[in-house]
């Protein structure tokens, strides 16, 4: 039975949505951080650190607050698993609308904004506490009196849950700072792979160079099968092993040879030796006894035709008389 599948077609050209946010489920938890940031955060001191004179546009500071909270609720501390975020989830490129900063950007603000980010951070533990949501330390203190009481003790816990994140952020731009280096982000790709024409190219080479490596292997397997069969025929029928000369015996050390009172030919040698030194004659060597000459049985004598023998008492037919 054929089985059909929906088509997979990855370079089909289709009409986007007007909006990112219209990829994004509408009870995202995006859309709540980028309405809180508008319209809970007021953001004046992050404002207020910007000259009028700088050499390089910065990104929107609003954006950026917004996506240091997003992202380190969502578990992601790293500015450059931010700024990969940026590029490839579609809830970060809703909440940038689409823009992309690189990690350093990120990093940078973080540490020129770092107390403005942590209040934030505690801004938004309070509206979060005060609407219900999990978000922020269990401290039980419900009533957002006692909360906004607290705030200017150095043992607040919502303001040391929010220095938590930023050294936490800090910790891990640190770690992979001397891991990959200052200025890569440890996932750059090869010179190639943006060019479909030499990616396509690198992974034909790559199949032949497998299958290649396929057959060679099992070449080698039937080799190994071979030398398994001819070890197989150097078996007799009681299923052992027959001998088989090595030309590596050569190098073998010889056993050393027995002693004269052990060897019988070296015995006879040496008695042999001492007669002769004494004038004894070697004992004569037995004559090979004679054989009896080998008697022919006599010829048979030949009978007409039509002839016949008398019979003898041992019932032989005798030959007739001449």
């Amino acid at each position: 039975m054929s089985r059909t599948f929906s088509p997979w077609e990855v370079d089909k050209q289709w009409l986007i949505h007007p909006s990112v946010h219209d990829q994004v489920p509408p009870g995202h938890f995006a859309h709540f951080m980028c309405d809180l940031v508008r319209e809970v955060l007021d953001g004046e001191d992050i404002y207020a650190a910007y000259d009028d004179d700088v050499s390089r546009s910065p990104s929107y500071p609003a954006m950026m607050t917004a996506l240091l909270l997003y992202a380190w609720c969502e578990g992601v501390y790293s500015s450059r698993k931010i700024a990969k975020a940026c590029e490839q989830r579609i809830d970060f490129m809703a909440l940038t609308a689409m823009e992309q900063p690189d990690f350093e950007a990120v990093r940078a603000f973080r540490d020129n904004h770092a107390e403005a980010l942590v209040q934030a951070v505690v801004r938004f533990f309070r509206a979060a506490r005060r609407l219900g949501l999990p978000w922020g330390p269990a401290t039980g203190e419900d009533d957002g009196e006692k909360t906004s009481m607290s705030l200017g003790r150095a043992d607040d816990p919502l303001e040391d849950e929010a220095r938590r994140w930023v050294d936490r952020s800090r910790l891990m731009d640190d770690e992979e700072d001397t891991r990959c280096g200052l200025q890569l982000r440890g996932d750059e790709v090869p010179k190639w792979m943006p060019d479909k024409a030499k990616r396509i190219r690198k992974l034909k080479d790559a199949r032949f160079a497998i299958e290649e490596e396929d057959r060679k292997r099992e070449a080698a397997a039937l080799a190994l099968a071979d030398d398994d069969d001819d070890h197989d025929d150097d078996m007799d029928a009681t299923g052992f092993v027959r001998a088989i000369e090595d030309d590596d015996d050569e190098d073998e050390i010889p056993p050393p040879p027995l002693p004269e009172e052990e060897n019988p030919l070296l015995r006879r040698r040496s008695a042999r030796s001492r007669r002769a030194a004494v004038g004894v004659p070697p004992p004569p060597i037995p004559s090979a006894p004679a054989l009896e000459p080998v008697r022919s049985a006599p010829a048979r004598e030949r009978v007409a035709p039509g002839t016949r023998r008398p019979l003898t008492r041992s019932g032989d037919r005798r030959a007739p008389a001449a």
